[in-house]
Parts: structure tokens; sequence; C-alpha cells
């Protein structure tokens, strides 16, 4: 790719991003996501993924499980099945299976575990999103 064509890329995506992150109450469709950033359905998907290294559907829901992680560690007064459907998840045990997935732990160990997680990427720090949510 160009160097100015990835960059240009880099910028679509960014916004994408940043739509998926204010609007994390949602499933967004990428159909959406795509004409946001007037790209196609087919390149979006691909791009995104190439610069990203996740789908667009594992971003937001990696973003959920991480705001999630944040609630059970800072709103202690929040139950799990609240947070779990906050996150878009149907049920406690299917929100246990992906927590635990992707922290290693299940939301109750989490919440009783001393200090913060990071993802199993790294990416994210639970102090670096704190601010958002």
């Amino acid at each position: 790719m160009k160097p100015e064509t990835e960059g240009d890329w880099q910028d679509r995506i960014r916004r994408a991003q940043s739509l998926i992150e204010s609007r994390l109450d949602e499933e967004i469709p990428i159909e959406e996501l795509a004409a946001a950033v007037n790209a196609s359905l087919f390149h979006f998907h691909r791009v995104f993924r190439g610069l990203t290294g996740e789908t667009v559907r594992e971003y937001g829901r990696r973003l959920r499980l991480e705001r999630a992680a944040h609630r059970l560690k800072h709103a202690p007064d929040m139950d799990i099945l609240s947070v779990a459907l906050e996150a878009l998840y149907e049920s406690h045990e299917a929100f246990t299976r992906a927590f635990k997935r992707h922290f290693g732990l299940t939301p109750s160990e989490f919440r009783s575990s001393s200090g913060q997680q990071e993802t199993p990427q790294g990416e994210v720090s639970m102090n670096a999103v704190s601010d958002n949510w």
C-alpha cells in the first residue's frame, strides 16, 4: 500500500474506532461503520483487521469487556449480571466464559483480586481506559 493510501486508511480506521467507542452500548452494523468512513464493506473489513489485528466485532467486544472489568473494580455495588447485560451479553454464563477467556479470571475472581489486570494482548490497561468509563 502506498504511504498516502495507508495514511488515509489509518485515519478512516481511527474514525471507525471512535464511532465504536462512542456507541459501546450497541452493536453497530459493519455496513454502517463502512459507510461512515466512506469505504466498501469488503475493503473496510479487510483493512480494519489488517491495521488493528482484530475484526470490528472483536474490537467492540474487547472494549466492552475492558469496560466491564473497570465496572467490576470500581462499582462494587453493581452486580455481575448487570455488568454482563451492559456489556451486551445475554446471560451471566456467556459473559463469564468470555471474561475468563479474555482476562484469565472469572468476573468474581477479578473483582476480588488485588491490582488491575491487563488484556492478554497487553494493549490497553484498565488505568488507560478508566477516564472514559
